[in-house]
């Protein structure tokens, strides 16, 4: 017998693949590694770049800015003291409408464009535009007048219906005395809206 026929041959297919499956299984590793070296670095950049610089006189909310001197608080302490000592400052509080105001913006819903006589009412006329508004239909043009009586330039205690046509109506203005101050004349569409209102 041969030196040679007592060595069991190495199955040399067994360990190429086994090689190329832990060939595999480093790669496998390494790729993970370095995703999580990339993602880690990332991380850390950001909280770097974003972090707020640390301020050198001590710790304070980064918001703030620098902290303030002791002084500088003493002083805002003292000018709200001040401030909620003083009786005579002037407040911008909200101002109530007039009636004027509440007959244009709120009665006529800003549809309709004034003219003024001093600070009355002389004449209303509907405002044309683009929008889909419309003239507005008041059917009690006699309560009209009535309320907004003291918003217009002629002053007058109630009305008197003298004509009506299909494009206007004419009322007369009757003073506390029982007599004629003006006339309103009323102007319509065919639809019955109102498009224009004038006192004289």
């Amino acid at each position: 017998m041969k030196k040679n026929d007592n060595v069991i041959p190495f199955p040399k297919d067994q360990t190429i693949r086994a090689r190329i499956r832990e060939r595999g299984a480093n790669q496998k590793a390494v790729l993970a590694l370095s995703i999580l070296s990339i993602l880690m670095i990332s991380v850390f950049s950001n909280q770097m770049i974003t972090r707020p610089e640390q301020q050198a006189a001590g710790r304070g909310i980064a918001s703030l800015g620098p902290l303030q001197s002791q002084a500088d608080v003493k002083w805002e302490h003292q000018m709200a003291r001040e401030l909620g000592q003083q009786r005579g400052l002037a407040a911008h509080l909200a101002v109530k409408p007039s009636l004027r105001d509440d007959l244009i913006y709120g009665y006529l819903q800003g549809r309709y464009a004034m003219r003024l006589d001093g600070d009355r009412v002389s004449s209303i006329e509907f405002i044309r535009n683009d929008r889909s508004d419309s003239p507005l239909v008041i059917k009690d043009r006699a309560a009209l007048l009535t309320k907004y009586r003291a918003a217009f330039a002629v002053p007058f205690q109630e009305v008197s219906l003298v004509k009506t046509e299909t494009s206007e109506e004419v009322w007369n203005l009757i003073g506390s005395d029982k007599t004629i101050v003006g006339t309103a004349k009323v102007g319509l569409d065919e639809s019955g809206h109102m498009t224009s209102l004038s006192v004289k």
